[in-house]
């Protein structure tokens, strides 16, 4: 029987805030289900054709099981499509509506990261 693909989460293990929410997710019930890859620390065969390294370590990456890949505020609707804890924000933050909410706050987070990672390393 042929495994069916995996949602695969691409993250940037460089990041202590990125590490830390990861973290979190992967030992929510379903976690385990994910493949997680560290972004930062494979070798581009590992991140597919159509994600470039150096965009995988901007921004949050999902690859869904058809193969579709996602982004910011989709990707974290695509992982909480999984965790059955979190599937209420999924549809929540699914609808048309709220897509771009999220993903607005999502580039907000971009802006400051930078200086949150800062304070966590001091």
């Amino acid at each position: 029987m042929e495994n069916s693909p995996k949602t695969t989460v691409y993250f940037d293990g460089h990041c202590p805030l990125c590490r830390r929410e990861i973290s979190f997710y992967k030992a929510c019930r379903g976690g385990a289900l994910i493949e997680w890859v560290d972004a930062a620390n494979v070798g581009q065969d590992k991140l597919g054709e159509d994600l470039d390294r150096t965009e995988a370590l901007k921004r949050l990456y999902v690859r869904d099981t058809k193969s579709r890949l996602v982004s910011g505020g989709a990707a974290f609707t695509a992982i909480w499509k999984e965790l059955p804890a979190f599937r209420p924000l999924a549809f929540f933050f699914g609808l048309p509506a709220m897509a771009p909410l999220l993903e607005f706050f999502y580039n907000v987070f971009l802006k400051v990261r930078p200086l949150l990672h800062r304070l966590l390393l001091s």
